[in-house]
């Protein structure tokens, strides 16, 4: 199954992920996780740490300008970005859980996923849109990647492929998504 960006999702799609607008009564949403807490918690210990490596390298590894070689400057340029890119990526992952803490707080959350009768829409995260027809939905299953460590995974599968995502990342199961979408089926409106 493709992905859709939010400004390229079909109606009612579309209509669906407007925080502006209130969400039609016979759709329903089964929220994505939200823990500011455990993301500040890793903006802090793991991006405190890329942030002193990226100064440790950036003093050790600082290029002579003088007689510049070109791979010694690559090396210090590569080690920069991936050491201070890291804590920046996660800052923006804080501020995307804060507003999400935010919108579900104030019930105007679009994240995660949505059932009404003209289908599915597995929003997770912004501009990584699924819509699925109703008529494409076939089940939603949960799985083990294996082992002491495997991550359990959610499987949304449809006729156009399998939608898959880490099972933390929803607040439910498989076996709420079903049973929304068995009423979403069932719902007078269709």
């Amino acid at each position: 199954m493709r992905r859709v960006r939010d400004c390229h999702l079909p109606d009612p799609f579309q209509t669906w992920i407007d925080r502006g607008k209130p969400l039609p009564t016979c759709v329903s949403v089964l929220p994505r996780t939200i823990d500011v807490s455990l993301d500040v918690w890793r903006l802090v210990y793991i991006g405190s740490s890329f942030l002193v490596m990226g100064g440790i390298v950036s003093v050790l590894l600082k290029p002579d300008l003088h007689e510049p070689d070109i791979s010694g400057i690559t090396f210090f340029v590569v080690c920069c970005v991936i050491l201070l890119g890291v804590p920046l990526w996660m800052d923006c992952r804080l501020w995307r859980t804060i507003g999400a803490s935010r919108d579900q707080k104030a019930g105007t959350l679009r994240l995660g996923v949505l059932v009404g009768p003209e289908g599915v829409l597995v929003r997770i995260w912004p501009n990584r849109c699924y819509p699925i027809p109703m008529e494409q939905f076939v089940a939603a299953k949960e799985w083990s990647g294996g082992g002491d460590t495997g991550t359990d995974w959610l499987t949304i599968e449809t006729r156009d492929g399998p939608v898959d995502f880490a099972a933390e990342y929803l607040s439910v199961g498989a076996v709420e998504v079903n049973k929304a979408v068995a009423a979403a089926r069932s719902s007078p409106n269709r």
